[in-house]
């Protein structure tokens, strides 16, 4: 599963319990989270939550990475009102030095993909396998459906047996 995001976003944060859920629920699917900061030229948080995340995926791996996105949504502040400091104590909470992350932008290349793949709204979210991925076994979910994206997995997982 592929969920292009932005913190920043309500159905996002919506729908990242659901997300948190599945992956509980569902050891055995790869969850990707891809950074795309759509709000970013509006609330500044939002590109620098994006840059903070791939920062600590870079540093720390995948596991910390984690953490700090569910710290996040934890917040559950969005529509503007996520603030850097909130970003901070999610980072401190997994353990890196906030004052030496690189912001590089990485983001843009979700941003790309994003485009090409002709999302325009976040979440966008991909439910796919990882081998022999075609038009009949691969599902869109545009938007908040949560009932979608279970049915997806289920369904994806229930043909990979």
């Amino acid at each position: 599963m592929i969920e292009f995001f932005d913190y920043q976003c309500m159905y996002c944060s919506k729908i990242a319990p659901v997300v948190k859920e599945l992956q509980k629920a569902n050891p055995n699917v790869k969850f990707i989270f891809k950074e795309t900061p759509i709000f970013a030229n509006r609330w500044e948080a939002s590109k620098y939550a994006a840059d903070m995340g791939n920062w600590i995926f870079q540093q720390k791996g995948s596991d910390a990475y984690e953490q700090y996105h569910n710290a996040i949504f934890a917040t559950r502040k969005d529509e503007g009102n996520l603030t850097k400091a909130d970003v901070d104590t999610a980072a401190k909470s997994v353990g890196v030095d906030t004052a030496k992350m690189n912001l590089d932008n990485s983001f843009m290349q979700n941003f790309k993909l994003f485009s090409e793949l002709g999302f325009q709204g976040t979440p966008a979210l991909i439910v796919m396998p990882t081998e022999n991925a075609n038009k009949d076994n691969v599902k869109v979910i545009n938007g908040f459906d949560p009932q979608g994206l279970k049915n997806a997995i289920a369904d994806l997982t229930a043909k990979t047996k």
